[in-house]
């Protein structure tokens, strides 16, 4: 009686290589849109944070806090006036938010994906912005941000020309650039 060795061909191992390499694939897929969506939530997040600060601060001062119509930020660029991590919205830190949160993606050497602020000299009117979203290894598509409708800023939404009314275009427009909270004063700046 001879006994056979039992063995994997080569075929076989091959297969048993494809399998797992396309379920690895599957799931770093999947990783990577979980991370992309936990950013996202984490976005809007920081934002309502920073309105909620902002409110507390008018009930109290019966305004919002002001740049004297200049775009505050952590850095330079976009025009952008750089100013110290907790003091781009100026009178909120520490009293009514502990810290100013960043962008996960922020990127201050080309100024994007990055929190701005800005306020007329009575402070009458704000827009809290993120400017220039980039994630994915690139700028978010259109379909990206409609996901967040209540966060689209119609004034870098549209057509720069044209009459704003704080109202969202979301059909033929590729170039969609901030998300924005804004006081109604606020929309056309």
């Amino acid at each position: 009686m001879v006994k056979h060795k039992v063995a994997f061909t080569l075929v076989e191992l091959l297969v048993v290589m494809t399998i797992i390499n396309l379920l690895s694939s599957v799931v770093l897929v999947s990783a990577n849109s979980a991370r992309f969506k936990a950013r996202m939530v984490q976005r809007v997040t920081n934002l309502r944070e920073i309105q909620k600060a902002l409110e507390l601060y008018n009930l109290k001062n019966d305004s919002y806090p002001t740049t004297g119509g200049a775009w505050y930020s952590e850095f330079t660029g976009g025009g952008f006036t750089a100013q110290p991590k907790n003091q781009w919205v100026p009178q909120i830190v520490p009293q009514y938010l502990r810290g100013l949160p960043t962008d996960p993606f922020m990127d201050p050497v080309a100024a994007k994906s990055c929190y701005a602020y800005r306020s007329d000299s009575s402070g009458k009117d704000y827009k809290l912005m993120l400017y220039l979203i980039l994630d994915n290894g690139g700028a978010l598509d259109q379909n990206e941000y409609l996901n967040y409708p209540q966060l689209l800023d119609p004034r870098r939404d549209k057509d720069q020309s044209s009459t704003h009314q704080c109202t969202v275009e979301t059909s033929g427009t590729s170039d969609v650039l901030a998300w924005a909270i804004y006081t109604q004063g606020a929309c056309a700046w």
